[in-house]
């Protein structure tokens, strides 16, 4: 660990920001967390804790109660949303080898949740309605200039703050984040509201010329979570969240079958979210900041890679400073152990809504019958496909 660092801030609570202040509150550095948020401000539904973020999440000491808050995804279904047949079901376990931990399905809340507990327990002081409006770079420190005006200067500044990141805009200058062309519908629902049952260790997605939706059990089957997407030219509103209209909900997806119309009918309240990307950052560190997740590499949700890629993150750069005396060498390290990775799961990311909402009917039919015959000849073809991705092991390196 560079001998020079003392104080370290973090700007942004999320999954990434908190991996990060955990992992340096363990080396027995000194970590403040800034949030903009309230505590009790929305945090999503449901999460997909893949195997390559929930070994970390291990690592950091929340194995127990990691399975406490989520549970083993057993199975991945794909469905056809005219009449909902099933198009293949892959079990969701290593082909080959073994994953570094489990597929966990949670809820986002409580993943937050037990990871700010453990920051705190560690040392963390976190503070969430501050929010940081500028941060100024140098060569032995970074400053952090707060909303209210006060200036404080850390040995070294994260920036996990998200798409629309105060600490890459200091990095990298403004650029506008770019609508994608896709907005997520998103909702939870109650097991004691619905008239269904939904098994807790499955996964399931429906897909559509231009949409799929995503659904899968939280806490143990009390709630299941339900994402659906759709292509759309434009998105109107200075925000990209707002409350979802559930008419308006219903008629993007009236075409869907009956169970996944049983289950539509109960996502009242719901959240009608754009889409926006960037891309991968020209540039992650200078002087004594740097960012990671979001904020470095945002990506679209269909790999479920957004929080275990910040996992990895987190990680990765905790493990270069505690390897490098020099901050300028653990930061450049970062950057090259996580470059391609990144841009490899950013692209695939991106591919997966192309082969998610296939339109062209001699498409969709020859996609579909090479996911049957997939399914049918060798069950364990999606997790081999995926190994690259769960397999990452990023505890390897010693934080």
């Amino acid at each position: 660990m560079p001998s020079g660092l003392g104080d370290v801030a973090v700007v942004g609570a999320g999954p990434g920001g908190l991996a990060f202040a955990a992992a340096m509150a363990r080396r027995g550095r000194s970590v403040v967390v800034f949030e903009r948020a309230s505590g009790d401000a929305p945090v999503g539904g449901g999460i997909q804790i893949t195997p390559n973020g929930s070994s970390i999440l291990k690592a950091l000491g929340l194995a127990g109660r990691l399975e406490a808050i989520g549970s083993a995804a057993s199975e991945l279904e794909i469905w056809d949303y005219r009449g909902e047949s099933r198009l293949a079901a892959f079990p969701l376990k290593p082909a080959v080898g073994d994953w570094p931990g489990p597929y966990l399905l949670a809820r986002r809340q409580d993943l937050l949740a037990e990871l700010r507990n453990l920051a705190v327990e560690l040392g963390v002081d976190i503070r969430p309605g501050c929010r940081v409006r500028q941060i100024e770079t140098m060569e032995d420190g970074a400053v952090c200039e707060l909303a209210d005006g006060v200036r404080r200067k850390f040995d070294f500044v994260v920036g996990a703050d998200g798409l629309n990141s105060v600490v890459r805009t200091a990095l990298n200058g403004h650029c506008e984040a770019k609508f994608s062309g896709h907005v997520a519908w998103r909702s939870s629902i109650s097991k004691r509201d619905a008239g269904f049952e939904f098994s807790p260790r499955q996964v399931r997605i429906v897909l559509a010329p231009d949409r799929h939706a995503v659904m899968y059990s939280m806490r143990g089957g009390e709630a299941l979570n339900v994402v659906a997407v759709e292509k759309r030219a434009r998105w109107d509103g200075e925000s990209a969240r707002r409350d979802g209209d559930i008419k308006e909900f219903k008629k993007a997806f009236f075409d869907f079958g009956a169970s996944s119309q049983e289950i539509f009918a109960n996502c009242d309240p719901l959240e009608e979210w754009g889409l926006f990307e960037r891309g991968v950052a020209d540039v992650w560190w200078r002087g004594r900041a740097a960012i990671i997740g979001d904020a470095l590499h945002p990506m679209m949700p269909f790999l479920g890679q957004g929080a275990n890629a910040a996992f990895e993150d987190a990680w990765t750069l905790a493990a270069k400073l505690a390897e490098h005396e020099s901050t300028g060498d653990a930061l450049e390290g970062f950057r090259l152990e996580r470059r391609d990775r990144i841009a490899r799961v950013v692209a695939r990311s991106k591919r997966q809504a192309w082969a998610y909402h296939l339109a062209n009917p001699a498409l969709r039919f020859a996609a579909h019958r090479s996911l049957r015959l997939a399914n049918a000849l060798y069950p364990g073809a999606l997790s081999l496909s995926l190994h690259w991705l769960y397999g990452k092991d990023s505890t390897e390196a010693k934080i």
